[in-house]
């Protein structure tokens, strides 16, 4: 079964349960998918040619002191379809509300219910849209230290190896912070699911999380401003000559004894193809051409990856993807 995205959802089926008043003041009003389920309603938006920008990636609190297990997550609106949606939410949430302000939200003047007017003062709507200069935005949460029956944001991360792209899991026990991977600017298609209407007694928002995030593999070149005498001896190396230099400084750190045997057996294949090379010209040259040398180096395959870094298309079985699901 593929995932929902946000086109296959009918937001007329989409049920508001009764509202429930919170320990703190307010109420709280849960959505579900449809009237008499408990089922939440999650989607998927974008894809992977028309990823959503996360302009601000992650956010991180101002007072680290009084930050809480969960961080705001804006994205760009990439279509007019997806801008449609979340305005019709908005929409349907104001109407829900001006219909059950009697019960959740008392008119102090009247003491009756409130109108649609009014209900639209105080509502703080998912759309942000009231600047031209920038791309409509939808405001989503992340949660990003499991609490109690809240699980933290799934992160995935596509990579290229060579010529071969890939996925691998960012979450980690031992880096808290591996949220802070999805930076600012980043493409990304995340999966989200609508929480619940609050309703507090200045105003009411509705809550949407983004419960996974596929991180989409960059393929922007970044300008080289560097000028030098010699420009050849910094141009960009080829994937598998990258691959090599990472395998060996891997080898290096970790294996020292095998680097230097691995070193030196490279060093003498190498002196073996330059005196191959200088006796095949000599030989040539007699025989009416040049001899053209093998290169032994290059048939030196490039170590693999760590099966634990890259995923060739298979999930990971501890952890749910609901993009395949």
């Amino acid at each position: 079964m593929s995932a929902a995205t946000f086109a296959s959802i009918d937001l007329s089926k989409i049920a508001f349960s009764p509202a429930k008043k919170l320990e703190k003041g307010g109420y709280v009003s849960y959505v579900n998918a449809a009237p008499g389920e408990f089922r939440k309603v999650s989607f998927q938006l974008g894809d992977e040619t028309h990823p959503l920008v996360a302009p601000y990636g992650i956010s991180e609190p101002f007072d680290p002191d009084q930050a809480t297990n969960k961080r705001n997550f804006e994205l760009s609106i990439n279509s007019p379809e997806m801008l449609k949606f979340f305005k019709d939410l908005d929409e349907l949430v104001i109407k829900t509300v001006t219909a059950n302000s009697s019960i959740w939200f008392a008119n102090k003047k009247s003491g009756g219910p409130l109108t649609e007017e009014q209900v639209r003062s105080i509502y703080i709507p998912l759309v942000k849209d009231d600047n031209p200069d920038y791309e409509p935005s939808v405001k989503t949460k992340v949660i990003v230290e499991p609490k109690a029956t809240q699980q933290a944001v799934q992160i995935w991360e596509q990579i290229r190896v060579g010529n071969k792209m890939g996925r691998r899991l960012v979450n980690s026990q031992e880096n808290p912070k591996f949220y802070q991977v999805v930076g600012k600017h980043c493409s990304v298609v995340p999966y989200v699911e609508i929480g619940g209407l609050y309703m507090m007694s200045k105003n009411f928002s509705l809550t949407l999380t983004t419960t996974h995030i596929m991180k989409m593999a960059s393929e922007a070149v970044p300008e080289f401003p560097f000028q030098f005498a010699n420009q050849a001896n910094f141009a960009p190396l080829a994937p598998q000559d990258v691959e090599m230099a990472n395998a060996d400084d891997d080898i290096r750190s970790e294996a020292p004894e095998v680097y230097e045997t691995m070193k030196h057996h490279i060093q003498e294949k190498k002196a073996a193809s330059v005196a191959g090379s200088v006796v095949g010209s000599v030989v040539g040259s007699v025989v009416g051409g040049p001899r053209v040398a093998g290169s032994t180096v290059n048939s030196i395959a490039p170590f693999a990856p760590s099966s634990t870094s890259v995923v060739d298309g298979n999930i990971d079985d501890d952890v749910a993807d609901p993009m395949n699901n």
